[in-house]
């Protein structure tokens, strides 16, 4: 069976604002899949991951990236399997993001350079490819967040959806009904659910989601587990609780709960 396990579920930025039992490491969730290894984000969560997987039992390691902000890459010069001399695959839809990760490795914003690595680094923008090579069906969807994107991971016993940035309540990208269909009947909805309505309208157009409106997106595509992701940093643990218990309260047909750093979850494949 594949396992899903969060490694950074924090927004933003990273710091020891909740810290335990939630975590504060920012985006950063991997997905075992037979013999690869797939990494969705590389915040600052893949340095955990990687003091704690051992990379070496992995045909392939797969680096899914969502958009180049700053949470989403901050975490890969520390990501230890680059120190290795083995190949690293790179997806996203948009090169210049793949750029945007590697070339933090410079000799100014850290002190290696990507060259010097004994890694090799493939980078791709194409989706069929990476879906032979690790045996899935990988979708996308555009996101309400600039140039972002959210995926949806079938296969090898897996249905996983992952969309840590998007602004349901005022979507200028991708529609309310669009993004239900692309979520319909998942096993397990990972999604931005960073503000409440109290935070409203200062960040009306920030692209995160009020965590209700992400809730009705979980029901309308009948997902069976919900997980609030993408945490407010300066929100309180007993806030993040009180989110937690109120969609249980108001979807008690639905498994909601909060992602925790080092929670691991079995999946279920379609």
């Amino acid at each position: 069976m594949a396992t899903l396990q969060f490694w950074g579920v924090q927004g933003s930025y990273p710091g020891t604002y909740f810290s335990d039992p939630i975590g504060s490491n920012t985006s950063c969730v991997s997905i075992k899949l037979k013999d690869s290894l797939l990494i969705l984000d590389a915040g600052s969560g893949i340095r955990v991951l990687s003091q704690t997987l051992d990379m070496s039992k992995y045909d392939n390691i797969v680096l899914l990236l969502t958009h180049p902000h700053w949470d989403h890459i901050q975490g890969f010069p520390f990501f230890s399997a680059i120190y290795s001399k083995r190949n690293i695959t790179l997806f996203s839809h948009n090169i210049n993001h793949v750029h945007a990760l590697t070339n933090q490795l410079n000799g100014y914003n850290f002190p290696l350079k990507k060259e010097d690595l004994p890694c090799t680094f493939t980078p791709t923008t194409d989706i069929n490819t990476l879906n032979k090579l690790i045996d899935t069906d990988i979708k996308m969807i555009p996101t309400n967040h600039q140039d972002c994107v959210g995926y949806r991971i079938i296969g090898n016993n897996c249905d996983a959806t992952y969309i840590p940035d998007n602004q349901l309540h005022n979507p200028n990208i991708t529609p309310f009904d669009d993004l239900v269909h692309f979520c319909k009947d998942t096993d397990i909805l990972i999604h931005d659910s960073q503000y409440t309505n109290t935070d409203m309208p200062d960040k009306m157009n920030w692209g995160h989601s009020i965590y209700t409106d992400t809730l009705n997106l979980a029901q309308a595509a009948n997902v069976q587990r919900f997980a609030l992701f993408h945490h407010e940093p300066t929100r309180s643990v007993e806030n993040l609780i009180e989110m937690e218990n109120d969609c249980k309260a108001k979807m008690p047909g639905m498994d909601s709960f909060l992602a925790k750093e080092g929670m691991s979850i079995d999946l279920l494949g379609k």
